[in-house]
C-alpha cells in the first residue's frame, strides 16, 4: 500500500492541493463519499468525485481502498467538552453515550488514503491505510475534522495529527487523535467509541490535566 505508480502526471488544482493536504497532515482516511460532500457539494452524485479520484490515483497521489466500517453517524458537536477550572466530568455518563453508538453492522466503504509519493510531496505522512480496528474511528474523526474546516477554519488550520507528534514523543505514549489551538488555548480532540470506559477517559482526563491541555471527546 502507497507504493502506487505513477502512470499520469496532472496539474494539482486548489481543490485537489486541499484534498491532499487533508490527507498527508490531518487524517489518515476519506471515503469517497466525504470527498463528493466537501469538496464537491453541488454534485448530485459522487460521480464527478470518483472521476478526480481515479486521476489522482493514476497520477499516484492517492491509493483506493475498501474498508469495513460502521456507517458513518453525524457529528454535531462533541460528547464532552472540558477546558482547565472547569468540574470533572461524568465519566461514567461519557462512557455510555460512547458505548451505544454505532448499532450497524459493519459495511463495505470506498475510500482513499495518500501515497508515500504524496506524503513526500506535502511533507506530511502517507502509505499506511487503518488496520480493521481502526476504520470507523478514523473515518469519523476525519468526519469531525470536515465539520472543523467548514465551521472553524481556523481551528483546523492548526490541526496537529497523532501522526505528526509521535516523532517528539516518548515510546508508548498514549496522544490524543488531534491538537488544535484557540490562541493562546491548546484543545485536544478525541474520538470515543465502544472501548472507552470511565478507566480510560478518566487516564486520558488525568494526561490533559498534566500536559495543561483543554479537551473535546466526539
Amino acid at each position: 500500500m502507497g507504493m502506487a505508480t505513477r502512470t499520469t502526471s496532472i496539474a494539482l488544482t486548489q481543490r485537489d492541493t486541499e484534498l491532499l493536504e487533508a490527507l498527508t497532515l490531518r487524517i489518515r482516511v476519506l471515503s469517497i463519499d466525504q470527498i463528493s460532500r466537501t469538496w464537491w457539494p453541488d454534485s448530485a452524485t459522487t460521480e464527478t468525485a470518483n472521476r478526480r479520484v481515479r486521476q489522482l490515483v493514476d497520477a499516484g497521489y492517492l491509493s483506493r481502498v475498501s474498508l469495513m466500517a460502521h456507517p458513518e453517524t453525524p457529528v454535531h458537536e462533541a460528547v464532552c467538552v472540558w477546558n482547565q477550572d472547569d468540574v470533572v466530568p461524568d465519566f461514567g455518563a461519557v462512557a455510555w453515550q460512547l458505548n451505544s453508538r454505532w448499532p450497524e453492522p459493519l459495511v463495505n466503504t470506498d475510500c482513499v488514503i495518500a501515497t508515500r509519493f504524496a506524503g513526500r510531496f506535502f511533507g506530511g505522512y502517507g502509505g499506511r491505510k487503518p488496520r480493521r480496528a481502526e476504520t470507523t474511528h478514523d473515518l469519523h474523526l476525519s468526519a469531525v475534522f470536515l465539520q472543523m474546516r467548514t465551521n472553524q477554519p481556523h481551528r483546523s488550520a492548526s490541526w496537529s495529527s497523532e501522526e505528526e507528534r509521535k516523532k517528539d514523543a516518548g515510546h508508548g505514549e498514549k496522544l490524543p487523535d488531534a491538537i488544535v489551538s484557540d490562541g493562546d488555548r491548546k484543545t485536544a480532540i478525541e474520538l470515543g467509541g465502544k472501548s472507552y470506559d470511565r478507566e480510560k477517559l478518566e487516564g486520558f482526563h488525568k494526561f490533559c490535566v498534566e500536559q495543561n491541555l483543554s479537551y473535546e471527546i466526539w
